[in-house]
């Protein structure tokens, strides 16, 4: 994965074309979200807060190895046949205009830019008709090795359809019994869910072939409908499968006299015959979790549901 440090942003706008051009009247105010995935050359942009804005209205520069002789700069617009744009469902996105949650990817093989041989990368996000640099990024690699279980912090996200577009903290679902957790209420005509992402990458974490995978949820209803529970997983950005309630099975446990379902999943095992929901570190790399409820509550009732963890753990084949 790749560290991201932000170093302009708010009302303080960089010119990277040349003068000759007057600040424009508005610049747009957008919050954009970074993460690279070295193995596969992809460049990952989340709309994170802030105005919607044209998809026309923006250019990615891709810069580095500066003074070096590999060192390049790459432009990209979002009609480019190197860039794909996806809504927060991971759905293409089919409208013009970018909105909180909206995700841009880049793949950069197409385009003679390898991530993986950069000791760092400059990212610019140009808004284009003011000429001016609404965001800049240094992207760096860092070290990541496996953890016991893999969780959205610090390198997926947390989509929640109860605030409509909104990307929650991904610290939220880190640690187990830690008072930290989120709550929704329970809709009144529609289906809550949730989307994980773990932002796994295999190669940096040392992962080459896998034995064991297994996931971890832990949640509460106020009014204990673990009936209503429904789990699926996407390894491909798109198409969903629902994971079998018998596969792994589930127990109960109380904590602070409120009722907590530890519910434990097995995705992959090499050694049994359960059905395999993961197959390979590509699909591991590409793993998103949708955890949803189909209680339909009364206006008035004030039910939530509560998430207190999401996990994934890999055991390696030795």
């Amino acid at each position: 994965m790749i560290t991201v440090v932000v170093l302009a942003l708010s009302g303080i706008a960089l010119t990277v074309y040349s003068e000759g051009f007057g600040i424009p009247e508005h610049i747009p105010h957008v919050d954009f979200r970074e993460s690279v995935y070295v193995v596969n050359n992809t460049v990952q942009i989340v709309h994170a807060g802030g105005e919607a804005i044209d998809k026309t209205a923006i250019n990615v520069i891709l810069s580095g190895n500066y003074g070096m002789p590999d060192e390049f700069s790459r432009t990209y617009s979002m009609s480019d046949s190197e860039v794909k744009i996806q809504k927060p469902d991971g759905n293409n996105s089919t409208d013009n205009v970018l909105t909180l949650g909206d995700r841009i990817i880049i793949n950069t093989k197409g385009s003679g830019v390898s991530l993986t041989s950069k000791n760092s990368i400059d990212l610019f996000i140009v808004h284009i008709p003011s000429q001016q640099v609404i965001q800049k990024t240094v992207l760096q690699p860092v070290p990541v090795n496996i953890p016991d279980w893999i969780t959205p912090y610090p390198y997926g996200s947390i989509y929640d359809s109860s605030t409509p577009s909104e990307w929650l903290p991904m610290e939220l679902l880190g640690t187990i019994d830690d008072g930290v957790f989120i709550e929704a209420p329970l809709p009144t005509d529609s289906e809550w869910y949730e989307v994980y992402e773990f932002g796994i990458d295999a190669d940096e974490m040392g992962i080459s072939s896998i034995s064991e995978i297994q996931l971890k949820i832990i949640y509460s209803f106020h009014d204990n409908s673990a009936d209503k529970l429904k789990l699926e997983v996407s390894t491909d950005g798109s198409n969903w499968t629902k994971i079998n309630s018998n596969d792994g099975g589930e127990m109960k446990e109380y904590h602070h006299d409120k009722e907590y379902y530890y519910v434990n999943y097995q995705l992959y095992n090499l050694t049994d015959n359960q059905p395999e929901y993961i197959k390979n570190t590509g699909e591991l790399e590409k793993l998103r979790v949708r955890f949803s409820v189909s209680e339909h509550a009364n206006e008035h009732s004030g039910k939530t549901i509560r998430v207190d963890f999401v996990g994934v753990h890999v055991e390696e084949l030795q």
